[in-house]
């Protein structure tokens, strides 16, 4: 709010402001008293009639879900007594799944829901033909189609990845994997942990998966899912499946493991398959790939002979020649 009145004011010096703006703009050189905050609200209302007198205006407000109790007020009291045909429109972006964690600003947005002041519009993900448009704009001989298929259509992600494939970086780049970590950082311990057993099972996962791994109970593991879901983190994929929104998130929640971490979770996971894989073999391969990340020799060569007789008795005969070379090595 303060940029905006100081960007008001530098597009158009005026005097005879209200000494109230005093409290916002030390500069104005004013003494206000800061006990009346409903004068402070006035003022700054009346300073954005001013502009829209004279034309129509937009005030944009990003990140809304970071937004503290005064600039969550502000934004509710100028919204409820500005005229709709006023020419003023005001414009708050906001991650879905953390402003119900601010009370302040999701507070103000029900409000205006209520008396029919809001219009929410989801931003869905970019097309591969969008995602080409905007990575042009950083570089056009990047492979546009290789950072549409790592971003997931994320306008934040395709930049920050056109950036870090600029710069020759083998990974996504130290922003992209900070900014997800800073998605990560706010979670409860135990859906955090919830999130790392997804990660080592790799990107599609079954609920069963998990209680299976984490031995967690019906209820942790509704609360967990609920809580990465509502977040956009993991979104469902047909049946009783989840994957992550982006492999990205996939991947930063795992590189934040520890190597013995990774090889107990593994051997956790290989384990609990190894408990349920039937006379057939179905989770052969699964338990291959787990035991061998656990470093688990014995259960991974199990697993490839497993694994390779299905395959025989499904006449896929190369890719038991495969599984025997694997589980030989």
């Amino acid at each position: 709010w303060i940029d905006v009145i100081r960007e008001i004011l530098r597009e158009s010096p005026r005097d005879g402001l209200p000494a109230d703006l005093g409290l916002l703009l030390p500069e104005m050189g004013t003494v206000a008293e800061a006990g009346d905050r409903t004068r402070l609200l006035d003022a700054v209302l009346g300073l954005l009639r001013q502009v829209v007198s004279m034309r129509p205006a937009a005030v944009i407000l990003d990140d809304l879900q970071w937004a503290d109790e005064g600039s969550s007020s502000l934004l509710h009291y100028v919204a409820r007594h500005i005229d709709t045909t006023s020419g003023l429109l005001i414009v708050c972006a906001a991650r879905a799944g953390e402003i119900e964690d601010n009370s302040a600003a999701s507070r103000v947005l029900r409000s205006l829901a209520r008396d029919g002041r809001l219009r929410e519009i989801e931003l869905a993900a970019m097309s591969e033909a969008e995602t080409a448009q905007l990575i042009r704009q950083v570089d056009p001989s990047l492979d546009a189609a290789k950072i549409f298929a790592e971003s997931g259509g994320n306008p934040l992600f395709s930049l920050e990845l056109a950036h870090a494939h600029r710069r020759g970086d083998a990974g996504p780049g130290r922003t992209v994997e900070a900014l997800i970590a800073g998605q990560l950082a706010p979670l409860a311990e135990g859906i955090r942990e919830t999130l790392v057993w997804a990660a080592a099972h790799g990107r599609a996962f079954t609920p069963d998966d998990l209680a299976r791994s984490a031995r967690l109970d019906d209820t942790e593991l509704l609360t967990a899912l609920g809580e990465l879901e509502r977040r956009g983190l993991i979104r469902p994929v047909g049946g009783d499946a989840y994957d992550f929104t982006h492999d990205l998130v996939r991947q930063t929640a795992y590189r934040a493991l520890s190597q013995p971490r990774r090889k107990l979770l593994h051997r956790r996971i290989a384990r609990a398959l190894d408990a349920v894989i039937g006379r057939d073999g179905a989770f052969a391969a699964d338990i291959a790939h787990h035991a061998a990340l656990a470093e688990d020799d014995d259960m991974a060569a199990h697993a490839c002979r497993l694994a390779g007789e299905r395959a025989l008795r499904l006449f896929a005969n190369a890719e038991a020649v495969s599984f025997a070379e694997r589980g030989l090595r």
